[in-house]
Order: C-alpha cells, then sequence, then structure tokens
C-alpha cells in the first residue's frame, strides 16, 4: 500500500508553487530510492546473505558429524544421507534458524526446545543467560533494518506532506487534473485518505518498534562483549 502511494505521488506529484514541498522530481528519487531499499533487501540480503550464506552453506551436510555426533542435528535427513549437518552454526545464525526451523516441525521443536533451555534453571540455564541468547539472535537483524529505515523515512515523509491540504493541491483538485488512485487519496483536496493514513501510521510505528527491539538487542549485546561474561 505504501509503495502504490509513493509511485502515485511520483507519477502525479503537486504543481510547482511557492510554499508547496514535493515537486516530481523529489517524490521520483523517493521512489527510486524505495525501489532500490527494497531490490537490495529481496536480492543481497534475503537471498544471498539469509538463503545462501547463512542457511544453505551450514545445512550442507559436514563430514564431522561422525566424530561429533552430539552436535548434529538429528530430526531429518539431508538428501537422503543418514549425515546431518551441524547444531551449533545453525544455532548462532538468526537467518539460519529460521530457515531450518521452516524445514521440518522435528527440526522447529528442537531448536526451539535448545533455546527455551537458556531461561530455565533447572536445565543449566538462567534470566541472564536466557536474555544474552535472545538479543543475540535479535541482534543480527542489522542489515534488515538499514534498508528498512529509508522506507520508513520515505513513508513518514509522505504522512507529514498530504496530511493537510496544499494551495497547489487544491488548485490541481479544481482543475480535474488529479489523477492519483482515490483509494489512497481524497479527490477533493488531494490529502491522503483515511485508510492510506491509517495504513502508512501501522507502517511507521511497525519499522519505529523494530527498530528499537534491534537497538536495545545491540546495545545489551555490545555491553556484554565490552564487561565480558558472554555465554
Amino acid at each position: 500500500m505504501f509503495s502504490c502511494s509513493l509511485l502515485r505521488v511520483a507519477r502525479f506529484p503537486n504543481p510547482a508553487a511557492p510554499g508547496v514541498p514535493g515537486s516530481g522530481r523529489n517524490w521520483a528519487l523517493g521512489a527510486a530510492a524505495y525501489i532500490a531499499c527494497w531490490a537490495a533487501w529481496i536480492v543481497a540480503v534475503f537471498f544471498v546473505y539469509e538463503i545462501v550464506y547463512s542457511f544453505y552453506r551450514r545445512w550442507r551436510v559436514s563430514k564431522s558429524c561422525f566424530t561429533l555426533p552430539n552436535i548434529a542435528i538429528f530430526s531429518s535427513n539431508v538428501h537422503g544421507s543418514s549425515e546431518r549437518p551441524l547444531i551449533i552454526p545453525i544455532y548462532l545464525s538468526s537467518s539460519a534458524f529460521n530457515l531450518a526451523s521452516m524445514t521440518s516441525y522435528n527440526t522447529y521443536s528442537f531448536l526451539w526446545h535448545i533455546r527455551s533451555t537458556a531461561w530455565d534453571p533447572e536445565r543449566g540455564g538462567s534470566v541472564r543467560d536466557g536474555i544474552a541468547e535472545t538479543c543475540w539472535y535479535l541482534s543480527q537483524n542489522t542489515a534488515n533494518i538499514a534498508l528498512l529505515l529509508p522506507r520508513a523515512g520515505l513513508c513518514l515523509a509522505l504522512l507529514l506532506t498530504f496530511s493537510s491540504s496544499q494551495p497547489g493541491t487544491l488548485a490541481l483538485a479544481d482543475s480535474g487534473n488529479i489523477r492519483r488512485d482515490r483509494t489512497f487519496f481524497n479527490s477533493q483536496d488531494g490529502t491522503l485518505s483515511s485508510y492510506a493514513e491509517g495504513v502508512l501510521i501501522a507502517n511507521a510505528v511497525w519499522a519505529a518498534w523494530r527498530a528499537l527491539v534491534w537497538f536495545c538487542a545491540w546495545y545489551v549485546c555490545y555491553l556484554r562483549r565490552l564487561f565480558g561474561n558472554v555465554r
């Protein structure tokens, strides 16, 4: 929805007028930046980093499984073989952990059982260990957050610019030249519709929450590295 609104503004911008922000060139650059961030996330982050580098190379069968059977995933066969990938590299990578959990219910249960033991004092865990491992898991989201923040900034700019009517937009509306989708923009004054405002606000809040969680997790991990006692 956000992409549709941004592309509509880029294609049908406000007329250039004194005191009216948002020329066609500026919004076109914003739309290009949004598409670039989205493409970089799909290709570089999701496919190359998460699937190939973080998951595939760790999920491949290791010959060391014969000598270290106690740290090999035992819940499913890989390529029809009795060999298993190692647990520790998959467990320590949040991307590999998530993708491996989707391979089968047994693998999902096994990996989350290991993670839950960090909180259980009866199994050698503690609240401190649970927080440390959770923060380590969440702090690995840096690449996603780096590409999310520019999109969140464009979302906020769209909200601030089109939440109230502007003289140039009203003139455009009076002349009948507003061709933006009426699902997202009001035809009377060119402002965002209630639906569009609600979705954009939800997107901005969700992006801010994800960034805050990542920052807190990264800061806790940084403090533990700084003062030691890293599990």
